[in-house]
């Protein structure tokens, strides 16, 4: 059983956080309708975006992620596989 005192703002009993954005400290969660949520559980759990869907948010965000890597905005690192540093392609 939860203590719903100890719930974080803007997450219901049946709801499953997936997410947190370290930018903002927003959370992504799944509710009990498997819609994706993005809110900020500081301003009480202000809703800043839905999706449909657990997919749909995840396709989003590779969506982000793909253009902010194309603009230079970020890079990855590939973990070497034989003890090397390693590579940034």
């Amino acid at each position: 059983m939860t203590d719903n005192s100890r719930r974080m703002n803007g997450v219901k009993e049946h709801d499953t956080v997936v997410a947190w954005y370290k930018v903002d400290g927003s959370y992504v969660l799944l509710d009990e309708n498997g819609k994706a949520v993005r809110f900020d559980p500081k301003a009480g759990g202000y809703v800043i975006k839905k999706w449909p869907d657990f997919d749909a948010w995840l396709s989003s965000e590779i969506a982000v992620l793909n253009a902010k890597y194309k603009a230079g905005e970020i890079s990855i690192f590939i973990p070497p596989q034989d003890g090397s540093r390693g590579q940034t392609p």
